[in-house]
């Protein structure tokens, strides 16, 4: 590159080549420079210069194939600025509601940027729970609600309903050592803010990868490396442990998902790794009752079947089915089912009936693993209930 950068950022442009802009050239010193990487040539050539420099910003694509580049700074700045690739040039835009740094910036169907948490106080770590969306028509930024708690240094995953996965960060109450473990998922629509999770281990500057099956894998951001990797699971709007963990990784890491089941996860360590889901059939373990037990159910009772790892809802949950025999027939009684960890736990709807011998059947794929894999086969054990 033409000059020596750290947490600039980069954006790809509609022709191929990469905007490269901002960023740490010196200690606490931003630059406002830009270039442009050609991959046909395999060359960088300087473009023209924020009218700011800034690093720990955000720079976007727009639609139109212009790039928005958003705070940043010591501190946090509220200014935003627009580069056209026609005339390769920045000119300020309308600034936001507040300072950010350390945000996201997340480019939604409606063609929209939602502009996410940051903080703007270097030496407290005061952060910000507004939400904003840039509307590239009007060139303006509109506050559109706020999430459960300011976080900075967070991630933020478009997922396949237009819904926004916002996970992990740090805020002030807690500190930057002290990674949170919450989530919130935004609804651009509604408006809406649900909080979900937690996740199992507090995740900041992490890396977040979309998968197959619209699960994301959450991976590295912990302090003292003690977090593993997590997968989010939309259905179900939690999060379980992934079987397959990478190289512990503290911070800067970026995970790109590569099809359905695999993500390249690099930073915060010399080694580039490739994440690939378990690429076997998940098997049934235990189950509680056990097969052929006998048991006093009382008024009520759960049934739990636990896998070889951590499980997702798959497209046949609502298909598992808890039946027992009469003279006319089977007879099925409504079950709840929910997937948590690796545990599927079924609870009936009504009290069981005393002396009966009871057929629990899971199909193959009522649940997935993290990478959509199914059991081999249809699962079924049994039990009897006895005289109360």
């Amino acid at each position: 590159m033409a000059e020596a950068r750290k947490l600039h950022q980069m954006a790809l442009l509609a022709d191929g080549r990469v905007l490269i802009v901002g960023g740490y050239c010196a200690f606490m010193s931003s630059t406002a420079s830009a270039e442009i990487y050609d991959p046909s040539t395999h060359t960088f050539t300087p473009t023209g210069s924020m009218i700011e420099g800034r690093a720990r910003f955000t720079a976007t694509t727009l639609a139109d194939g212009r790039v928005l580049v958003a705070g940043g700074g010591i501190g946090g700045r509220v200014t935003a600025e627009i580069y056209d690739p026609a005339t390769g040039t920045f000119a300020y835009t309308g600034s936001m509601s507040v300072p950010r740094e350390d945000h996201t910036a997340t480019l939604l169907p409606s063609g929209g940027v939602l502009i996410v948490g940051g903080w703007d106080n270097f030496l407290t770590y005061m952060t910000d729970r507004q939400l904003e969306v840039f509307d590239p028509a009007t060139g303006t930024f509109g506050v559109v609600g706020a999430m459960t708690e300011g976080r900075a240094g967070h991630s933020a995953t478009l997922l396949e309903d237009g819904t926004v996965l916002l996970a992990g960060g740090f805020n002030e109450l807690l500190g930057y050592s002290y990674p949170l473990n919450t989530a919130d998922v935004f609804d651009p629509l509604s408006g809406i803010v649900t909080p979900i999770g937690p996740m199992g281990s507090g995740h900041r500057y992490h890396g977040a990868a979309k998968l197959g099956e619209g699960l994301v894998l959450i991976v590295g951001g912990c302090s003292y490396y003690d977090g593993p990797a997590e997968i989010y699971d939309p259905v179900a709007r939690g999060f379980a442990v992934s079987a397959q963990d990478p190289v512990r990784r503290s911070e800067s890491v970026v995970a790109v998902g590569v099809g359905a089941a695999r993500a390249l996860v690099a930073g915060a360590s010399s080694l580039v790794e490739l994440w690939v889901a378990g690429s076997t059939a998940p098997s049934v373990v235990s189950t509680a009752p056990t097969d052929g037990a006998i048991i006093n159910p009382g008024r009520w009772i759960t049934l739990t079947i636990r896998f070889s790892e951590s499980m997702f809802a798959g497209t046949d949950l609502a298909a598992v089915a808890l039946t027992f025999q009469t003279g006319d027939g089977p007879v099925a009684i409504l079950v709840h089912a929910d997937v948590s960890g690796n545990a599927l736990v079924l609870t009936p709807a009504s009290s069981l009936p005393a002396n009966k011998t009871f057929s629990v059947t899971v199909p193959a794929t009522a649940v997935v693993d993290g990478g959509g894999h199914a059991l081999a086969a249809p699962y079924t054990f049994s039990f009897t209930s006895t005289r109360r």
